[in-house]
């Protein structure tokens, strides 16, 4: 694309619309961008250069240009506060971003401590409940063995009233001959098959117990697992916002210093001859 210098039919074109508009009243730099559909430093070269033709006498004419002026760029006198102003605004825009980056980094940093605090707090609850887990476990594992030996204690006590049933088989076998020792007998038995069913009761009460407090300890630990397993959920998740935050600043850094190597190499004097005044 063309530069747009005094002389050529593209400046001639916007010139020609800053007249109007200065006709009109209307001059100034964004009225005549809209008009002329040129960049603000064109714009601003023509006005400047209208004012200049203005304040010598001098009538604006397609081939009039200014001898002092370099290609590419406004006179000395408005050069100056061309880059005074465009450095301003780089320390606006330099500044804000360096606001935005430390209040978006402060707020995840608080963000990612409060969940760390969480986490903690959920290690500490869940320990203390695996500790719950362990003790229940450990009662669990000695019901387990008392339910065994009960168990153990029961086939006894059916040897024994098997035992106990032979002798009263026995007893009626020698009724004949000992009705009186048969009544004692008889007595003996009664009472040691009650004894027996008293005894398988308690056993049975006592294994129901135990089998009671076996599944509340397993449900609580799987209540500790679903828990721990939540806690690493919402762990990973914040490490991962935090990264994508730590992503950002560098992003914002990197921004930032391709804008200021940009601001560094159109300072250069040797780059402007270099530099497209508008598209």
């Amino acid at each position: 694309m063309r530069d747009i210098i005094p002389g050529t039919d593209r400046w001639d074109e916007i010139q020609a619309h800053a007249e109007r508009l200065r006709a009109e009243g209307q001059l100034d730099y964004v009225n005549l961008k809209k008009a002329g559909r040129c960049g603000g430093d064109v714009a601003q070269r023509i006005i400047n250069a209208l004012k200049a033709d203005m304040a010598t006498g001098v009538q604006p004419s397609a081939g009039h240009t200014n001898a002092g002026a370099t290609v590419g760029m406004l006179p000395p006198q408005y050069q100056a506060r061309w880059d005074a102003c465009a450095a301003q605004q780089h320390r606006i825009a330099v500044e804000s971003l360096e606001t935005m980056t430390a209040d978006q980094v402060s707020r995840l940093t608080s963000e990612v401590s409060r969940h760390h605090g969480e986490v903690r707090e959920l290690r500490t609850n869940l320990e203390a409940a695996l500790d719950d887990v362990e003790q229940y476990s450990t009662q669990a594992s000695d019901a387990q063995d008392k339910l065994v030996a009960s168990e153990a204690d029961v086939v006894t006590l059916r040897t024994s009233l098997a035992s106990a049933l032979a002798r009263c088989v026995q007893v009626a076998a020698s009724l004949t001959t000992a009705e009186a020792s048969l009544r004692e007998t008889q007595a003996t038995a009664h009472a040691d098959r009650t004894c027996a069913t008293a005894a398988c009761a308690r056993v049975e009460a006592d294994a129901t117990h135990w089998r009671s407090r076996a599944e509340t300890a397993e449900g609580a630990l799987a209540d500790c697992r679903t828990e721990l397993a939540a806690a690493n959920t919402r762990a990973a998740r914040l490490e991962g916002e935090r990264d994508a935050g730590l992503r950002i600043q560098e992003d914002l850094r990197t921004l930032l210093q391709s804008r200021s190597d940009m601001r560094a190499a159109r300072a250069l004097p040797g780059a402007t001859k270099g530099v497209t005044s508008a598209k």
